[in-house]
This record gives C-alpha cells, structure tokens and sequence, in this order.
C-alpha cells in the first residue's frame, strides 16, 4: 500500500513556543503504516546554506518573489498582516518546499492554507497563538480571532480538525459557530508510544515502601515560570508540611532548583529546607533522557501534578509505571484520572481558575487566581496521601488499576491507526486532489524514518547546554546551537537556519548547528578551561592571538580550527594517544606500521631528552 505523503515542519523557529515535536505526538511517527512523514534536516540544510553562496542566493530570490503573507486569501482581515511578523516568508516556504501532500499541524495552526492541511490540538486557547494563550481570563480581539481562524480552519483545504478531550471540541463549535468547521471535528484516541508502555508496564515495583518516593517533574525546557503552573510550588510546601510531620519520604524534583529569593517569596521555610536537601529533598536539575526520565517514573510512589493546565504524557507514564497521581481537577486529567480509583483529585481549580466568557460561550483559565488556592490544595494533599500510604493494600489497588487502564486504553498503536486512517481518507474526499510532490525542488534534505526518535527526546524549548563569556550553547528541536558573543540575532530567529543565513550570521560568523554537541567543539575556545593564568608561554600567546582576532570573525574562527587541529595532533603522539590510536587503527596493518614506526621514533627522542 502506498503511504500517504505527509509533510511536517514541526522543527522549524515558529514552531517552539508550540513545543514542535511534542512527545504527545511520538506514537504517530512509530511504524505508521499509512503515513510517510517528511522533515527538513536542519543540519544538512544549514550546511550547505553556508558553504554555497549561490544555493542560498537562489533560494532568497525565491522567497523575496513569494507574495506578502496571508494577503491573497486573507488580505482584508487585520489580523493576517500581525500572523506575518510570527510567521514569516522564509518559513511559509520552507513549508511549501517539504514534499507532501498533506501538511500536520498541531496546537495552532501555523499555516497560511496553501495546501491541504490536518490540525490536531490538546487544548482550545493555544490555537490562538501568539494572540491568545492559557492563563490570560477572557479572549481579547474575539471578534478578529473568530473571523480569521474561522476562514483558515473553514477553508476547503483544512481537511480535519481532532482532539481526544471532547471539552477541546466543544469549545470550538460553541466559539466559531460555524457549521464547515463542525463538520471536521473529530475526536482522536490518544496513547504513549509502545516502546514506552512496553518499558514502564514491564517495570517490577515493590510490593509496599516503608519510605515512599515522591516525583515531580518540570515541563523539559524547564522554564521556571512552569515550576509554579505544573504545581511545584504546591508540591514543595507539601514536602515541608509532610516532612515536618515526622514522616519519612524522599522527594525527588526533575527540575532547575528556584533560586534561594523565589523559594522565600512562596512561603518556603529556607532553613528548613536547606537542612533536607541532597537528604529527602534532591533536585535533578539540567536534561534527561527519555531512558533516565522513565526510570524516575519507575522507581517513583507517587507523582506530585497539582498543575494549572493539562499534562497529558506525564500523567500516562506515571500511571504505566504505576506511580500514583496527583492531579487537579482543571480541565483534561479526568480522562486519565479517575478520583480513588487509579489516581487522586485534588478540588477547587476548575471553579477557581476556569471562569466562563458568557459573550464567547466558552471558558477560559485565570492563572493569578491559582496562589490563592495553593494553602487549601496542601492541606488536601496532606489529607489524601497520608491516608493512602497509611493503607498499603488500597495504594496497590489503586496502582494495578492504573496501569490496567493506560494498558486497555491508552495504546499508541491505537491512536497512530486511528487519526491516520481518518487522515488518509480525508485526502481522498478531497476534491482538488494534488500530484504527489515525491522531491522539493531545491534539494531539501530530509530526516530518515530512524533519526526522528531524537527529535522527541529532544528538549522542545531552547536549553541552555553551555554558557560562557564568549558563547552558548543551545539544546532544541534535535540539534544544537553554537552562537558566539557576536552574534547580532536574537529571538526565534536565532534557531531559523534562513533567517541566520539571511543576516550573515550562519557558519563562520557566529551561530552554527550540529546533529550531536562534539561536532561543536571544532568551535569552543577551550582555552577559555585552561584559564588566563596558565604557566604555559604557549598558551598564553595562543590566548592572545585569540583576543586580538575576536573581532574578526573569519580569522578567529580559523585560528580556532588551527588550534583544535593542533591539540588533536598533539593528542595523536602523546603517550596516552598512542595507546589509544594504537587499538584504533590495529585492523589496518599498513597504517599501523607506519604510524609505529613514528611513535618509536617520538619515544627514542623522549628517553634521549630525558637521560639529559
């Protein structure tokens, strides 16, 4: 059977404040045996950008003959010309370059509907984004938001609209009022990807812990603003209230630690606390890998999720591992949660948080009215944990039940066959059926079915993976970021490989992208580890030259070559090198004696020196 050509530009700059290839979405790209997915290489697309003048001339000809966006079909709504500073040209035709017949957009549709399009969201308010978001109260601009999006989504080219919470869908119809827009609405299963389920179902846990583990994760770009949404915040203030009790228990926090200021300002007992930590207190701060992540869930009682908004995955592994949640009654964990049977319910944030808009007919989140709930959701986690570690047998109910439920119902297979099947036979209603677009006319390179995987385990946001005082280095989308102190682009931009090329910045003069971090050290000014003190008269003078050439950016960078190349050799004939290119080269004879001869040599010229 053929597969249905599906393009996905997921991994392009407008796309991380939607979380690009958000894990929710990894069952979808595992197996698909109806979707054949199409993703730009980043890598090799920035590569060639910056080392062929005359490609990228080519392109931005291209892009600068392109019409302004959004003008032809939605021209005359005011709202189209502000979408065209968040999405701009060179995105729209990155977009159409990607081969497919179909486009995959999820949270918002960031598309200008030139080409059949599928939308799947978790949540109503995000669609608006960067108009409107979670967290705001009332819609702003209603009126604008409906007649724009209403048009996009109405269009003969958006093929189908899902979600998996029927509150997301109802939303929808009651905001839009708009009956070519009810008629795509679909509800779509939802699942963790078999891998994973397979890993935390198989997962042995112990049958009761005299001293219960307790986890609470942070969002993977671990922006602190998401501490306080997921319910850290909440969570700490339990630690302290559970801990000073007399109980016994470890906490475990996968996230940045606050800061000392921003733990004061929450109400939290600093000596107090700073006497638990790295004891039954433990913050696990920086990235981990799915593996690592999966084995905290593994290991964890119960998971602390006294959040704002919706965390579907988290919940889903935590309840596969069979680590107990605690979640909130807001909008969405109901479909996973069921309140003392396989999880538990913490009350008060839907009727606090979530306020009707009675004009728009729909409901949306206040998040500053969350802090004054926070006091009474402890003390109801006080009171429902307790009870449930005091009663063994009733948490291992609860856990089998938990993991019973994700099994029968939260299968990735399932929600992968489903939404896709519907996808394709969407495409074949569709009247203005287009020829499939095997290649892109500018040579795109294209991600492999097998390198997909990293960009899920990826951090979605910017993650900060080296800073300093000359460069960072940055976590995203499957790649990493190199960007010099003299780099002039800031923003998204920064992480859009056109628009870095478009303002002269890609490639030796400032930001640089790799598949994997070592392919980056080639630019890292190591001396900046050795220090300015070195004895060395070397490498002194070398830190120098380093300094005087920074201002020129060609020079600098292949002075840096000269030194990387340098350590590199002088690492290939010390004594430790030997050893090991010794092994690295042993199955190529003709090498090997060549470069046995040279060590030999090297080694008479040491004893020779040293006898001295």
């Amino acid at each position: 059977m053929n597969k249905l050509n599906v393009a996905v530009p997921w991994n392009q700059s407008r796309y991380i404040p939607c979380n690009g290839f958000h894990p929710l979405y990894r069952p979808l790209f595992e197996n698909n045996p109806f979707l054949s997915f199409n993703v730009l290489d980043e890598v090799a697309f920035a590569r060639r950008l910056a080392e062929d003048n005359a490609y990228s001339d080519e392109i931005f000809e291209q892009v600068a003959q392109m019409p302004e966006p959004f003008a032809e079909k939605y021209g005359d709504l005011p709202l189209a010309r502000k979408l065209a500073d968040h999405i701009t040209r060179d995105e729209l035709w990155l977009t159409s370059e990607l081969p497919g017949d179909v486009e995959f957009h999820h949270t918002s549709p960031l598309t200008n509907g030139e080409r059949p399009f599928v939308f799947h969201c978790e949540s109503f308010l995000p669609i608006f984004m960067p108009f409107a978001n979670q967290g705001r109260g009332a819609i702003k601009n209603s009126g604008e938001l409906r007649k724009f999006y209403g048009r996009l989504l109405g269009s003969e080219n958006c093929l189908g609209i899902f979600s998996h919470l029927p509150e997301t869908l109802d939303q929808i119809r009651s905001f839009f009022r708009n009956d070519q827009i009810n008629e795509k609405l679909r509800r779509s299963r939802i699942g963790l990807a078999d891998r994973t389920l397979k890993i935390l179902l198989d997962a042995r846990r112990e049958t009761y812990s005299e001293r219960p583990m307790f986890l609470f994760t942070n969002s993977a770009h671990q922006n602190p603003r998401s501490f306080a949404l997921r319910g850290g915040v909440i969570s700490l203030l339990f630690a302290e209230r559970f801990l000073r009790s007399g109980r016994e228990g470890l906490f475990i926090f996968r996230t940045a630690r606050p800061t000392d200021e921003e733990l004061r300002g929450w109400g939290i007992d600093l000596a107090f606390m700073h006497s638990l930590e790295n004891r039954k207190i433990i913050w696990l701060e920086g990235h981990l890998s799915e593996h690592e992540q999966l084995r905290l869930f593994m290991t964890a009682d119960i998971l602390l999720l006294p959040s704002i908004n919706l965390h579907s995955v988290t919940i889903m592994q935590a309840l596969a591992a069979g680590a107990i949640p605690v979640v909130t009654d807001t909008y969405g964990p109901d479909l996973y949660v069921k309140d003392e049977q396989n999880g538990v319910v913490l009350k008060g944030v839907r009727d606090a948080v979530w306020l009707e808009d009675t004009v728009e007919r729909v409901i949306a989140d206040k998040h500053q009215n969350f802090k004054g709930l926070m006091a009474g959701l402890v003390e109801q986690m006080y009171g429902r944990i307790t009870v449930l570690i005091d009663n063994p047998q009733y948490l291992l109910e609860m856990r089998a039940c938990g993991r019973r439920r994700v099994k029968q119902e939260f299968s990735g297979t399932a929600f992968r066959d489903q939404i896709s099947e519907e996808i394709v036979g969407l495409w074949r209603d569709h009247k203005k059926k287009r020829r499939v677009k095997n290649s892109s006319r500018h040579g795109l390179a294209l991600l492999d079915t097998d390198e997909l995987a990293g960009l899920f385990e990826s951090p979605t946001q910017p993650y900060l993976v080296l800073n300093t005082e000359y460069e960072k280095v940055y976590s995203c989308k499957g790649v990493f970021f190199y960007c010099a102190r003299e780099t002039t682009v800031h923003g998204l931009d920064q992480f859009s490989v056109l628009a870095t090329r478009r303002k002269r910045q890609l490639g030796a003069e400032g930001i640089k992208i790799a598949a994997v971090f070592r392919d980056l050290e080639v630019h890292l000014l190591s001396l900046e580890k050795i220090g300015r003190d070195s004895g060395s008269l070397t490498l002194k003078l070398q830190y120098r030259l380093m300094e005087w050439t920074r201002p020129y950016p060609i020079v600098f960078s292949s002075l840096k070559k000269v030194y990387f190349l340098s350590r590199k050799t002088r690492r290939l004939f010390s004594l430790d090198g030997i050893a090991d290119v010794r092994e690295w080269v042993r199955p190529y004879p003709a090498v090997f004696s060549v470069l046995k001869g040279l060590w030999s040599i090297q080694l008479k010229v040491r004893q020779a020196f040293s006898s001295k």
